[in-house]
C-alpha cells in the first residue's frame, strides 16, 4: 500500500514539473507569501540593518518600537513609507518617482499600503483557515461514524449550511465588532460546517470500501483504520480543502472590508483601500490609483489560486472532477 501512494504521488509530482501554467500559479502565490512575510524589508521607516554605536548589528525593521536610536550607518527599504505615514505635501498624488503608487486622500502611500494590506489578508487567510480545517477535520471524522454524537454534530452542520456564509460573516461581526481576529472569528464559523460535511462524506465514501470493511472484520479499531486507511487516502481531499477554504477566506476578508465591516482602520486592507478609492471616484476626484493596485494585486491573486487549484485537482484526479466543489 505504500508504495502505491509512493507510486502515485511521484507520478503527481512528475505531471506539474511539466506544467508550465501550475509553476508559474506556484511562483506568483509564493511572490504574494514573501511579499506578506517581508513587508517590512520592502517598505517601512526603520531600517533593514544598522550598526549601533557600540558595534553591534540591529534589524530594526521587524521591531515595532526601534527606538530613535542614532546608527553609524543603517540600510533602508527602498520605500521609506510604512502603511501609515503621512506624506502632508503630497494629498492624492497620482503615482511617480516618490511614490510608486501614488498617495490616498490624506496623504499615505498607497504602495506602502497595499503592501501591509497583502499581510493583513494573507494573515486572515491563514489563520482562518487553519481553525477552520482543524476544527471540520475532526467534526468531519465523527459524523463519517454513525452514533448519537455524530447525528447531533450533522444537526448542527445543516443549520450552519443553511445560513448564506455571507450573511453569517456580517452577523458575527456585527454582533462582536471590527477587527483582524473577529474576521477570522467569523470566518471559522461560516466555514467549519462546509470542511467538515466534506471531511465527513468522504470518510462515509472511504468507509465503504472493501479495504476498510475488510480491516473492520478483522478486528482492527477505528483509529487504526483511520490512521493507516483513511488519512493516506484523504491527502489529497485535504489539501484541496485547504486551498479552497484559504481562498473563500480571503474573498470573505476583502468583501468585508469593501463594505465597511472587515479589518478594522488604519490597518489597511485591500477591500478598504478599494471602498476608499471608490468613494473618491464617485466624488470626483479621480483617484484612479487608489483602485488600480489593489484590484491588480487581487486579481492576479484569485486567478493564480484557481489555477494552482485546478491543477493539482488534475494531476490528483485524471478523470478531471474536481475532488472538493469550491
Amino acid at each position: 500500500m505504500e508504495n502505491f501512494y509512493t507510486l502515485h504521488y511521484s507520478n503527481c509530482l512528475n505531471k506539474l514539473r511539466k506544467d508550465y501554467l501550475f509553476i508559474f500559479s506556484a511562483l506568483t502565490l509564493f511572490f504574494f507569501l514573501a511579499l506578506a512575510i517581508f513587508a517590512p524589508l520592502i517598505s517601512g521607516v526603520n531600517p533593514i540593518i544598522a550598526k549601533s554605536k557600540d558595534g553591534s548589528l540591529k534589524f530594526p525593521a521587524f521591531n515595532s518600537n526601534p527606538g530613535t536610536e542614532n546608527y553609524k550607518w543603517a540600510i533602508y527599504p527602498i520605500n521609506p513609507y510604512d502603511e501609515n505615514k503621512r506624506d502632508i505635501k503630497c494629498f492624492s498624488s497620482p503615482p511617480g518617482k516618490k511614490h510608486f503608487f501614488g498617495t490616498d486622500q490624506i496623504g499615505r502611500d498607497v504602495f506602502a499600503r497595499v503592501i501591509y494590506g497583502t499581510r493583513a489578508i494573507m494573515k486572515v487567510g491563514f489563520y482562518s483557515t487553519f481553525f477552520s480545517m482543524i476544527i471540520g477535520f475532526f467534526i468531519g471524522f465523527i459524523i463519517a461514524w454513525d452514533s448519537i454524537i455524530a447525528t447531533v454534530f450533522r444537526l448542527i452542520i445543516s443549520i450552519f449550511n443553511t445560513l448564506p456564509p455571507f450573511l453569517l460573516l456580517i452577523i458575527v461581526i456585527t454582533l462582536n465588532g471590527r477587527s483582524l481576529e473577529n474576521v477570522i472569528i467569523a470566518i471559522v464559523i461560516s466555514r467549519w460546517g462546509y470542511v467538515a460535511n466534506a471531511i465527513g462524506n468522504w470518510c462515509k465514501y472511504f468507509i465503504s470500501m472493501e479495504f476498510v470493511q475488510a480491516a473492520q472484520i478483522m478486528g482492527r479499531k477505528s483509529w487504526q483504520i483511520f490512521i493507516k486507511h483513511l488519512i493516506p487516502n484523504l491527502t489529497e481531499i485535504f489539501l484541496i480543502l485547504i486551498l479552497v477554504t484559504f481562498s473563500f477566506s480571503i474573498l470573505m476578508e476583502v468583501s468585508l472590508s469593501f463594505l465597511g465591516l472587515g479589518i478594522k482602520p488604519p490597518t489597511p486592507s485591500w477591500g478598504t483601500l478599494i471602498a476608499e478609492s471608490w468613494d473618491q471616484i464617485i466624488s470626483g476626484d479621480g483617484a484612479w490609483w487608489m483602485a488600480f493596485f489593489p484590484c491588480i494585486m487581487l486579481a492576479i491573486l484569485f486567478v493564480s489560486l484557481n489555477i494552482f487549484i485546478e491543477k493539482l485537482n488534475f494531476a490528483f484526479n485524471p478523470e478531471k472532477k474536481m475532488l472538493i466543489k469550491k
